[in-house]
């Protein structure tokens, strides 16, 4: 058992290090080169071919493929396509393996100390020579380790018992790919050992090999469980593709054993042929089918609905009626002002020290993308609708964006004052507290004329009169309280702040008349 794990640990250890040593030789080539497949179907399986051979790792390239797929670098389209061609080079290790190279794993240790100086590549080839040293000397150590089980009573028992049934040898290929060993390669080679060794025929190896195939696809759908949908649907249908082919090669598994038996000499050749045979039939099957594939996909995984998007309004849809489309588009304004209502609430929580920042600037955003969609409309409104009418909602929705960045400016100042390692004052930052609530109560009123279409704001100087008076209150404390100096230009730009808000809702309220 010690000599198994020993071969083991040498072989995932040979892998990791070849395929790391070969990526730091080329660089970052290999990422753009993955980045920039988006013409054909065939560049797209070429390049998950090549790059996976390189990497030695075609989890990690399935993984990065949906990252690029998150980030709107790939398409479905091209992501599936991509990560099935990884599985192919993600083979060459195991074809390397079944090479008849007797004691090879020697000469490219010792070439990898001659070539291991940082003056050549920065050491980079002889690391990979090594890697790959490693990882035939850990399939020799696993061979070895077998001819024991030979004759071992129990070993035979618990092998006869997997063996026997070909669902449940699956379900260990997947297990050992998917949890134990992480790698499709590592638990082909146990494949390539164990028939090699006498120990599971041909077709119990098929099983085995088809569950390794399966199990290498999760790494890729647990990353994909916090992505986009585009990711998910790609990881997903990466794994359902994987285990549709590998049901059918399972069941049918008698007669792939003897087709590729027809040119496999020995047990080695033939998993390494029917580990990559798997894996370029899937890819071959898919291809002519992958229009429909991406349609199934997109159906069974909905998109779900965009809690940033506008909620009256959707530029693809044409609405004849302009009244209508106006209509629509003074809802959607509605709609703007108690998001910045939201947004103000939130920014306001920073004055008692909570960091709100993130979600200040994303609501920041959210409000600017919504205002772009009222433009939008507003502009192909031109003519068709009163102008006066389409500049006061024109000049709302300004008003409202310009809320929402004084928003963002409120949470900057506080951080300001926290970073000289200040403080307000404690009847400062009181009197700052009570002004912010009473805008809040004044906000409410504001975004209810604008969607009762009336002004029912009044004494509109009252709040501007109270900022007047803290501000006289405040320069008091300046001859006093040396805390107060050190807040005292921060103090006073939050104080305009609420200003410049209050006054622009106090316009939202007064063009609430003219819409």
């Amino acid at each position: 058992m010690f000599l198994l794990l020993t071969g083991l640990a040498l072989f995932l250890y040979g892998v990791s290090l070849a395929g790391s040593s070969l990526q730091a030789l080329l660089g970052k080539g290999m990422r753009r080169m993955l980045a920039r497949v988006t013409r054909s179907t065939f560049g797209a399986a070429l390049v998950g071919t090549v790059v996976t051979a390189v990497a030695q790792s075609g989890t990690m390239i399935t993984v990065l493929t949906v990252e690029f797929v998150n980030a709107g670098i790939l398409r479905l389209r091209q992501a599936l396509v991509v990560a099935l061609a990884a599985g192919i080079g993600g083979t060459l290790t195991v074809q390397l393996l079944a090479l008849d190279l007797e004691n090879i794993q020697y000469p490219l240790i010792g070439a990898s100390l001659l070539l291991s100086s940082k003056r050549i590549l920065d050491g980079k080839l002889g690391q990979t020579l090594l890697g790959f040293g490693l990882l035939f000397l850990g399939l020799d150590l696993l061979m070895e380790s077998l001819e024991p089980l030979k004759n071992n009573s129990l070993a035979q028992q618990i092998i006869a018992l997997l063996a026997d049934h070909p669902l449940t040898l699956t379900l260990f290929g997947v297990f050992l790919a998917a949890v134990l060993l992480q790698s499709s390669n590592a638990t082909a080679t146990l494949g390539l050992a164990f028939l090699s060794g006498g120990l599971i025929s041909e077709v119990q190896s098929i099983a085995l090999i088809v569950g390794a195939n399966i199990g290498t696809t999760v790494s890729a759908v647990t990353a994909s469980l916090n992505s986009n949908v585009d990711a998910r649907r790609a990881a997903i249908g990466h794994l359902i593709l994987k285990i549709l082919f590998g049901a059918v090669v399972v069941v049918f598994a008698g007669q792939v054993a003897g087709w590729i038996s027809s040119f496999s000499s020995g047990g080695q050749r033939f998993v390494a042929n029917m580990h990559t045979l798997f894996n370029v039939l899937v890819l071959l099957a898919v291809i002519p089918f992958l229009t429909p594939i991406v349609r199934l996909l997109e159906r069974f995984i909905p998109t779900p609905p965009d809690p940033h998007a506008p909620k009256h309004l959707d530029l693809e849809k044409s609405v004849r009626d302009p009244e209508l489309l106006y209509g629509l588009a003074l809802r959607e304004t509605v709609h703007i002002a108690e998001r910045t209502e939201h947004l103000y609430a939130t920014a306001i929580l920073r004055l008692q020290g909570k960091d709100v920042q993130a979600e200040v600037e994303s609501g920041e955003k959210h409000v600017d993308r919504l205002v772009n969609t009222v433009v939008i409309t507003l502009g192909r409104l031109t003519g068709k609708v009163e102008e006066s009418r389409l500049s006061a909602l024109l000049l709302a929705v300004n008003e409202l964006e310009a809320i929402a960045d004084l928003c963002k400016r409120l949470v900057r100042q506080p951080r300001k004052l926290e970073r000289r390692g200040y403080r307000f004052s404690s009847e400062g930052e009181q009197e700052l507290l009570e002004s912010a609530q009473e805008l809040r109560e004044h906000m409410v009123r504001c975004v209810t004329s604008l969607s009762e279409r009336r002004n029912l704001v009044q004494n509109e100087e009252a709040f501007e009169k109270k900022l007047i008076a803290q501000r006289v209150n405040h320069l008091h404390r300046l001859s006093e309280k040396s805390d107060s100096r050190e807040s005292s230009s921060i103090h006073l730009d939050v104080m305009t702040v609420l200003e410049q808000i209050h006054s622009g809702f106090n316009r939202v309220a007064r063009l609430s008349e003219e819409i």
